[in-house]
């Protein structure tokens, strides 16, 4: 009769319905994958906004800014996808690069200080001290006699 045959109707289009749908685990694993994905894509953003205006008077306050992020929230969420620190990444980013026109220009040690975003000469060469065991000076020699022998 028409009414044993309903119920068996109504499965198979549950079964349909079901196997038209992806398994809840998966839908749950590609949303997290999408999550990491633009995770990924927010912080190399950040990071090529960092790279491209190291030479600016830039801290986390004018990034989380420029990103619309509050300061906090921008400094956690930074830390925790990069492993570092806002201000550690800014300066790695500057001495670098500072590093860079050091060994392959005659500039100014002076007038490079103030091209990678310092203010304080002091400042950068205690930071350049910091990460290179050698002062910037130093390190022009250094590499002027290398190229010379």
């Amino acid at each position: 009769s028409e009414c044993d045959n309903k119920p068996s109707i109504i499965k198979r289009m549950i079964e349909i319905m079901l196997l038209s749908c992806p398994p809840i685990e998966e839908n749950l694993i590609d949303k997290e994958n999408e999550r990491e994905s633009n995770k990924i894509t927010v912080i190399r953003a950040l990071m090529d906004y960092i790279d491209s205006h190291y030479d600016e008077n830039i801290s986390r306050d004018s990034i989380a800014e420029a990103f619309h992020y509050s300061p906090s929230y921008f400094s956690t969420f930074f830390h925790k996808l990069s492993g570092t620190t806002i201000s550690e990444y800014i300066t790695n980013c500057r001495m670098n690069k500072a590093k860079d026109m050091i060994c392959n220009s005659d500039m100014l040690i002076s007038d490079i200080i103030k091209m990678v975003g310092y203010r304080s000469e002091s400042l950068f060469y205690r930071n350049f001290r910091k990460y290179f065991s050698i002062n910037p000076n130093e390190l022009r020699h250094k590499k002027a006699s290398e190229i010379k022998t």
